[in-house]
């Protein structure tokens, strides 16, 4: 059974300002409560790939929190593990893709697809 978090107002607002411009930029303290909103706007975009970039220990987070909004196992990929099966994976996109920041680097993955949306969360 998932666990119904209420938005704080922060969150709310950060959702509002997301949707009025179609996306932009959330500056809030690390743990401060800007994957909620983020996860919100990317699940409310209609696009084929979405991209989330954010450090190896927090890959995990981003999975459980859209799955918690929703979005099934299956729709979300985790790029980790060997070099074959990054490559593997890159190759065969779901409609939401986590990975490291390395990535950027070793795999070019933001050249990948034409992404609908991107996350570049906090490094």
């Amino acid at each position: 059974m998932s666990t119904v978090l209420i938005p704080k107002p922060h969150q709310v607002e950060c959702l509002r300002y997301l949707h009025i411009n179609e996306g932009g930029w959330v500056y809030v303290e690390q743990r401060g409560g800007k994957t909620m909103p983020t996860a919100d706007f990317t699940i409310d975009t209609c696009c084929d790939h979405k991209l989330i970039i954010t450090k190896s220990a927090t890959l995990i987070d981003w999975k459980k929190e859209l799955m918690r909004q929703g979005i099934c196992a299956e729709d979300i990929q985790l790029i980790r593990g060997t070099k074959m099966n990054k490559t593997h994976m890159l190759e065969n996109l779901t409609a939401y893709t986590v990975c490291n920041w390395d990535m950027l680097d070793s795999y070019r993955v933001i050249d990948i697809t034409n992404w609908g949306v991107v996350v570049l969360d906090e490094s």
